[in-house]
C-alpha cells in the first residue's frame, strides 16, 4: 500500500512505479482516449510555432495518443520519479523537472501548451495564467483537461493540496486578459454519466 503523502511531489513520487497500472477500467480508458482526441484537435487547429508543452507530464501520457515531433516536444513535471517513467518510454524526448507555474522557459517560447489530468490541479489559478501568459507566444494554443467541482461534495476522497476547478476558477480565466476564445465542455459525453473532467481550450492572447 502507498503511504499516505502531503504534496503532489512526494505523492507522485511514491506512486511513479505503478502509476501506469492505476487507470485501466473502462472508465479511465474511454477518459483517456476523449483527452486525447482533445490534444490531436487543439493541435491540428493551428499549427504550432515554438514548443509544444506538456505541462504536468507524468509519464508521458500525452505522447502516448498523440504524435508529437521530438523536436517540437517538452514535458514538464515536478516529479522526478515520474520524469524517471516517462524517459524510460520516450528516452529520445526532452523532459524537464519543473513547476507549470515557474517552468524556467524562455518567454514566447511555447507555441501550445497542454495540460491533461495533471498539477495545474494543484497550483493557484493566477500563477498559472502568468506563466501562460509569460511563456506562451501570442497565438498559441491551449489545452487543460482538469478535475471540476460542482458542489462540495465533489472535495471528499480528494488529496487535501489537491485545488479542483470549480466555476469561480473557470470565470477567473474568462475574464483574464491571458487568453481569448476560452471554452469549456465537459471531457466525455453522457455515455458515461456526470464526468469529473472538464476541458478549457483557448488562444493566447
Amino acid at each position: 500500500m502507498v503511504e499516505p503523502f502531503k504534496t503532489p511531489t512526494t505523492g507522485y513520487d511514491k506512486l511513479a512505479s505503478v502509476y501506469d497500472r492505476l487507470y485501466l477500467s473502462e472508465k479511465d480508458l474511454q477518459r483517456s482516449a476523449a483527452a486525447h482526441g482533445a490534444a490531436r484537435e487543439c493541435l491540428g487547429k493551428v499549427r504550432p510555432r515554438g514548443a509544444v508543452l506538456d505541462a504536468g507530464c507524468g509519464t508521458g501520457f500525452l505522447l502516448e495518443g498523440v504524435p508529437v515531433g521530438e523536436p517540437t516536444y517538452v514535458g514538464v513535471d515536478i516529479s522526478n520519479g515520474m520524469l524517471a517513467e516517462a524517459k524510460s518510454k520516450f528516452p529520445s524526448y526532452t523532459f524537464l523537472e519543473a513547476s507549470v507555474t515557474d517552468t524556467r522557459l524562455p518567454a514566447g517560447s511555447v507555441g501550445a501548451f497542454i495540460s491533461l489530468f495533471s498539477v495545474v490541479n494543484y497550483v493557484e489559478t493566477s500563477e498559472l495564467l502568468g506563466e501562460i501568459g509569460r511563456i506562451c507566444a501570442s497565438g498559441a494554443r491551449v489545452l487543460i483537461v482538469a478535475r471540476r467541482a460542482l458542489s462540495s461534495d465533489d472535495y471528499q476522497g480528494t488529496p487535501e493540496f489537491a485545488c479542483l476547478w470549480d466555476w469561480d476558477t473557470i470565470t477567473e480565466i474568462h475574464c483574464s486578459d491571458t487568453l481569448r476564445d476560452v471554452a469549456v465542455r465537459p471531457l466525455t459525453e453522457s455515455v458515461l454519466g456526470d464526468d469529473k473532467f472538464v476541458v478549457l481550450e483557448a488562444t493566447r492572447a
